[in-house]
């Protein structure tokens, strides 16, 4: 999700390089549950980056 959007994964760099340039933030969060693979978080990291995001966070869901 970007802007509480669905994305689909090839659609998620151009879709943050919108919406950083739109707004003019440089800073992303990245939210990711426990299904998440280690493999497409850093992807997903990387797309922010390559989208012109200076900082990017990543939360996570706290286990119970």
């Amino acid at each position: 999700f970007v802007d509480a959007r669905p994305v689909q994964p090839w659609m998620l760099q151009a879709r943050l390089r919108e919406t950083v340039s739109r707004q003019g933030i440089k800073t992303v969060l990245v939210v990711a549950d426990r299904r998440v693979t280690t493999g497409t978080l850093v992807e997903v990291v990387d797309q922010c980056r390559l989208a012109g995001a200076s900082d990017v966070g990543v939360a996570v869901e706290q286990e119970l």
